[in-house]
């Protein structure tokens, strides 16, 4: 009850109340130990650094010491689904005690907070939801690996050839990862994959480092293998990729660089199938069964288009293999010359001719001078683009195994660079 009283006090009238009230014991208290936040009627219960995607569970333990059995309630949580109640509420028995079990699964990495307030008909308790996403987080080197990859170079068929990378945990709990390869347009004729890793998989500790070892290791010829490597980790939000690539031959002596017929029009596979088979193979494949001696289509297209007046160089490499089971032979690069009419055009090759030892691998630069004025003979005197071509004949002799016929392995080269009207 309440008396008001009034006194006159300098400058006004005081009013002065008197308040009485009467404290009960709560009837249900937390049996579980858990920290006061100051100057806020409420406790904390913390679930610390969780990584993204998984879930924990913690359990606050609740005591019914009043007079009478308490109906328990619990507030909703926010739709996110971050926090979570785990049991349902129930009625808690007079002198008995209920556990309420709440989750945390972070969505992503930053820190959360909430409220979840447990009430009967006469007390309620306040409890502070915190915790904090953190991601999986598995760290290559060198870096180059993801922005450049591996190139394996040029191995015989059966042969291999490794590089390798470190993974290192750098997040403060144990991890888990694997190494997934997206896929070649066609594996190897035993159905096995080119390019494999080993270890395949792993688990990290804290601040441990474990070395991956890449492998290449074709079984038939074909000049451009390539795949992406996946360093799976799971719940990682930054993907970790490495592409790689290799080429296989069965010859010694080889020409790598230009673009190789595509894989829908690959014969090199279809011949070995054939060959092994004994069975009928296609026009593309035929010709390299039954006449050898017949030149193989590359093209070699410059990296960045010119304009009028400007020159450009761009290069091939040719290299003789040494096995790592029967060694290797020196070889040779032959480039018949140029026509006169497509020197007149600006077209340049050296060396036309490169002796190549065993195991080494030499380049050979391209070069396109623009014409410095249009005419009527070019596309651009009409405003529009268009690619200068121009074909370079040459063999490869020698190597080990050599190439069957004679006169080398015979090979056209189409060279092609964008020339788009105007200046630059």
């Amino acid at each position: 009850a309440a008396q008001p009283a009034c006194d006159e006090a300098p400058g006004g009238l005081a009013l002065h109340l008197n308040v009485e009230t009467c404290a009960v014991q709560p009837d249900i208290v937390l049996r579980t130990e858990l920290p006061r936040i100051p100057d806020k009627p409420m406790v904390e219960l913390d679930f610390g650094p969780v990584p993204v995607g998984q879930r924990i569970v913690r359990s606050v333990e609740l005591y019914n010491q009043g007079e009478a059995d308490a109906q328990l309630r619990a507030t909703a949580l926010g739709s996110g689904q971050v926090f979570g109640q785990v049991n349902a509420m129930r009625q808690v028995l007079r002198g008995g005690s209920f556990t309420v079990k709440v989750s945390f699964e972070p969505q992503q990495r930053t820190q959360y907070l909430e409220v979840l307030t447990l009430s009967t008909d006469r007390t309620a308790v306040r409890i502070a939801l915190k915790g904090l996403g953190i991601a999986p987080e598995l760290k290559l080197e060198p870096p180059s690996a993801m922005t450049d990859g591996f190139d394996f170079g040029d191995v015989f068929s059966g042969e291999a050839s490794e590089r390798s990378f470190t993974v290192t945990n750098v997040c403060p709990f144990p991890l888990t990862f694997s190494m997934r390869f997206c896929g070649v347009p066609d594996p190897n004729l035993q159905a096995r994959p080119p390019f494999y890793a080993r270890p395949a998989e792993g688990t990290l500790a804290q601040g441990e480092s474990a070395e991956v070892t890449l492998v290449f290791q074709p079984s038939n010829q074909r000049p451009y293998f390539d795949d992406i490597l996946q360093v799976y980790v799971p719940n990682q939000q930054d993907e970790l990729l490495v592409p790689v690539k290799g080429r296989c031959w069965e010859e010694g002596v080889f020409v790598s660089g230009p673009t190789y017929p595509p894989p829908q029009d690959d014969p090199f596979m279809e011949a070995q199938l054939a060959r092994r088979l004994g069975a009928a193979a296609g026009p593309a494949a035929q010709l390299l069964l039954t006449d050898p001696s017949q030149p193989r289509q590359l093209t070699l297209t410059f990296p960045a288009p010119l304009h009028i007046g400007e020159a450009a160089t761009t290069s091939f490499e040719v290299g003789s293999l040494k096995s790592a089971a029967v060694g290797g032979a020196a070889g040779e690069l032959i480039i018949e010359e140029l026509p006169a009419a497509a020197r007149a055009a600006g077209w340049a090759v050296d060396p036309t001719k490169l002796p190549l030892p065993v195991g080494d691998k030499k380049a050979v630069t391209v070069t396109y001078v623009a014409p410095r004025e249009v005419h009527a003979g070019i596309a651009a005197y009409f405003g529009h683009e268009e690619y200068m071509e121009c074909t370079l004949k040459m063999a490869l002799k020698g190597g080990l195994p050599a190439p069957p016929s004679a006169e080398g392995r015979r090979l056209s080269l189409l060279l092609r660079v964008l020339l788009r009207p105007g200046e630059r």
